[in-house]
């Protein structure tokens, strides 16, 4: 009688894993129809959080650049400060502190800056899944000057990798100073 109770359960707990794993056509296209209008409903929060944040943080709102600003390339030769915007997904300090840590970025005369008004350029970070995405902008206008990610499985993976990242992605456009003999 107990076996047969056991077979029973464990019958009914088998069937209740397959229906979470093994759904019908009709059920993935509607899971599909749902997952897309709940990802329309979320890049539409994130337009308006966007929104939102560029109205208490005015000096990082996106511009589309004019003939009369520099090109990012040149923003980014010219730049000396940075500064690293706090945000959830990495530690700030950690990832200011595996900035100054490559040798380029010191070579290139940057220093870390934590007054964003006096900062040249600004880094944002934001996360989706384990994708780290970042932004290098410049304050003033808006203008992104560079951009890229990295796949990491949290913060702190995530921090050193984005040091590197960034400074490979500034080394194709900012040589290192020469050095005279």
């Amino acid at each position: 009688m107990q076996i047969a109770f056991k077979q029973r359960n464990l019958f009914i707990l088998t069937l209740a894993l397959l229906s979470l794993v093994g759904t019908s056509g009709a059920q993935d296209r509607e899971y599909n129809a749902m997952s897309a209008s709940h990802a329309a409903q979320q890049q539409a929060d994130a337009e308006e959080a966007d929104e939102t944040t560029m109205a208490t943080r005015p000096t990082l709102r996106r511009a589309r650049t004019t003939q009369g600003e520099t090109s990012a390339v040149e923003t980014l030769r010219a730049a000396r400060r940075i500064y690293v915007i706090p945000n959830q997904y990495v530690d700030e300090k950690y990832l200011e502190y595996k900035l100054a840590k490559q040798p380029e970025f010191t070579s290139w005369g940057f220093t870390i800056t934590k007054n964003e008004r006096n900062a040249d350029l600004a880094i944002e970070i934001h996360r989706r899944a384990f994708n780290y995405v970042f932004s290098i902008v410049e304050p003033r206008s808006g203008t992104v000057v560079l951009n890229g990610k990295v796949m990491a499985i949290n913060g702190l993976v995530a921090a050193e990798e984005l040091g590197r990242e960034i400074v490979r992605r500034m080394k194709e456009i900012r040589a290192l100073p020469t050095t005279s003999p």
